[in-house]
């Protein structure tokens, strides 16, 4: 108080809550500056997915398709999610054949379908339609001597790189003795008369009909 009454803060007590005041602020400051770099920094990157490895791809469409003998086991994999194995094989008229999906591991369920020489006309499955045969194998009858078509998917289309199974084709029986083995390609030209017609696939593979089976040249 001064002599006129009136009131004034202490000088050295204002001075130090002040300065007290101003260290806090560039604190806070710098706090709140650091907080955004804190709270928005980039996150590590995810470790890419483990690599499909399935050797007989590709093989996703018929014109891919790999062959496969009588008494011949493959090893595939379903992956990515809606993969498709595709593989060919020669029926003989009246013979039957049996695939069979052996090896499965946790996940797959493996649905089976047989297609015609045009690669479109279903002749055979065993999904879980009305009428299908019973899972993991699929029986038929060629109705004539040609190409066959073999169609491997998993229920509802799921795959990873776990996704794996077994495929086996069998000769279940055979009317008559076996054919003669039909030219080579190279001792007779593909389509000529007498010969059993073969089937170039996608990836450059010369299929070629086998006495008495369902193999393939390769």
């Amino acid at each position: 108080m001064n002599h006129s009454g009136a009131l004034f803060p202490a000088v050295g007590s204002d001075a130090r809550s002040g300065g007290h005041r101003t260290r806090g602020l560039l604190v806070l400051g710098l706090l709140a500056s650091l907080l955004p770099a804190v709270g928005t920094g980039a996150a590590p990157a995810p470790a890419p997915p483990p690599a499909c490895a399935d050797r007989s791809e590709n093989d996703g469409v018929a014109a891919q398709a790999r062959p496969i003998g009588l008494g011949e086991t493959q090893g595939h994999t379903f992956c990515p999610a809606g993969d498709a194995d595709w593989l060919a094989f020669y029926g003989r008229h009246k013979a039957t054949y049996r695939f069979t999906t052996v090896n499965l591991t946790a996940g797959v369920s493996a649905y089976l379908y047989l297609f015609a020489p045009d690669g479109q006309t279903v002749l055979a499955r065993n999904d879980d339609a009305p009428g299908a045969q019973a899972p993991n194998r699929l029986q038929f009858t060629a109705p004539a001597d040609g190409w066959y078509f073999a169609q491997v998917k998993n229920r509802a289309d799921t795959g990873a790189p776990d996704a794996r199974y077994t495929i086996r084709l069998d000769l279940e029986s055979a009317p008559g003795a076996p054919p003669a083995t039909p030219p080579s390609p190279a001792a007779l030209p593909v389509g000529s008369a007498g010969a059993a017609p073969a089937l170039v696939t996608g990836n450059g593979v010369l299929l070629q009909a086998q006495a008495g089976d369902a193999g393939s040249n390769g």
